[in-house]
């Protein structure tokens, strides 16, 4: 072989050669924007498991103050009723033990209301508020404030800010 031989040989080789490392390098560009591709898939269905798995968390806190609502709103009118049938207990009777396990009893009732985050709220002396209270009865009483709770019939109940039970009040309108 001679000079010129090996010299288009030796050329034709490393033009080989540049076309093969064009092609690992565009090989290498394409699978590093690949794996891109796929971290960038991973990261977001991670994200979406994450915003899944929340949401979820939610929704079941939602059913559980739903039905905590409908379950004790079903108690709280035997509630009332056992509160009412005590402010009946004579004061020469509070002593006797069968009285005194009733007011226990009652005492328990309320004492689980507030653990299940239901709270009972009192309105006398308020101006009345059709969101939180249901006038049963109106009264005059001249001394007082036109709309003002004069007597409350029964306890109003909320969870948070959602009322479970309205007050039952005597509400005050003056005579004309």
């Amino acid at each position: 072989m001679d000079k010129e031989e090996k010299k288009d040989k030796k050329e034709k080789i490393e033009e080989e050669n540049k076309d093969s490392n064009t092609e690992n390098t565009n090989e290498s560009e394409s699978k590093k924007t690949e794996d891109v591709d796929y971290k960038d898939i991973a990261m977001r269905a991670i994200a979406d498991l994450q915003n899944y798995k929340k949401r979820v968390q939610e929704e079941n806190q939602e059913f559980k103050k739903l039905l905590t609502f409908d379950v004790v709103s079903e108690f709280l009118d035997i509630y009332n009723n056992l509160k009412q049938a005590e402010s009946f207990i004579p004061d020469d009777q509070k002593e006797v033990a069968w009285v005194k396990g009733v007011v226990m009893i009652s005492n328990q009732f309320k004492d689980r209301l507030m653990q299940f985050g239901i709270e009972e709220f009192n309105c006398v002396g308020q101006k009345f508020d059709h969101n939180t209270m249901e006038a049963v009865f109106t009264e005059s009483d001249e001394s007082k404030e036109e709309d003002v709770v004069l007597k409350q019939i029964a306890p109003g109940f909320k969870i948070g800010e959602k009322i479970v039970q309205f007050a039952k009040v005597v509400v005050n309108k003056k005579a004309n």
